[in-house]
């Protein structure tokens, strides 16, 4: 059994009361991998990674991102590698994945990536971009980690089921909506081939993570290559306290069966 989760610590982490928050919510789940958005100014090390590594008991990796919220892996499994392809050009963040070797089975790729905030044409862009990098990881055992924000097709958003959106007045849509509906970015990644690990287990509950002060709509997935799809044992969105109060996201946790 391996553990997995995906987490935006809102700008690096706070100080003071948030970190600790942030250190508990991460702490009480135990991860054995764990990928972090907005680890900001972590890169090439960070005091707060080292803390956080030491209680995990486990090691850790940044991958500098090109507009400065840089990508935190940690794993208690060995890392053999840092894969960082140049996509700065291409990419608002970033992408970069480790490669980890769990005992006793073949290495698995951890993938980190945080698509663009801004409008949905933006994260299309980015996700044509990465694509033909992530084809290869595809073949193996890999799983993507990350803030992806991005809308799925079939997910409800602000409660409401998308056939209803698609028929609300869009004037009386908030903006944020809008820059990200019609989704087009998450069918370019699930039609390549990697599977919605939280959809794998619930298929209709909502399973938002963000904003933690209105849960409206979910853009933090961890997405699996076929190798590990048929491996879920379970899949749930972080959403007990302390977590609202330690970021504008809640982590998404996956158990695999490795």
């Amino acid at each position: 059994m391996a553990r997995l989760m995906t987490y935006n610590i809102q700008e690096g982490g706070g100080s003071g009361i948030r970190t600790e928050l942030l250190l508990t919510v991460i702490q009480r789940l135990e991860p054995d991998l764990l990928v972090l958005n907005e680890a900001v100014g972590w890169f090439p090390r960070h005091a707060l990674a080292d803390r956080l590594a030491r209680l995990l008991e486990a090691d850790y990796r940044i991958a500098s991102s090109a507009s400065g919220f840089d990508i935190a892996f940690f794993s208690r499994f060995p890392i053999r590698e840092l894969c960082h392809p140049p996509l700065q050009n291409r990419l608002f963040h970033a992408l970069a994945w480790i490669v980890v070797e769990p005992p006793g089975r073949a290495p698995v790729n951890l993938v980190g990536t945080h698509l663009d905030y801004r409008e949905e044409a933006y994260r299309v862009e980015e996700v044509r971009a990465i694509l033909p990098h992530l084809a290869p990881l595809l073949k193996s055992d890999t799983a993507i980690l990350g803030d992806l924000n991005a809308i799925s097709p079939d997910d409800p958003v602000m409660g409401s089921k998308p056939d209803d959106l698609a028929r609300t007045d869009v004037a009386a849509l908030p903006e944020w909506f809008l820059d990200r509906y019609p989704p087009q970015a998450m069918p370019l990644l699930t039609r390549a081939g990697w599977a919605d690990a939280y959809r794998i287990r619930h298929a209709a509950t909502a399973g938002y993570t963000m904003s933690t002060s209105d849960p409206n709509a979910r853009y933090d997935y961890i997405l699996l290559s076929p190798s590990l799809a048929g491996r879920v044992s379970d899949a749930f969105v972080v959403t007990e306290p302390p977590a609202s109060n330690a970021s504008d996201h809640f982590a998404v946790v996956v158990d695999l069966e490795l």
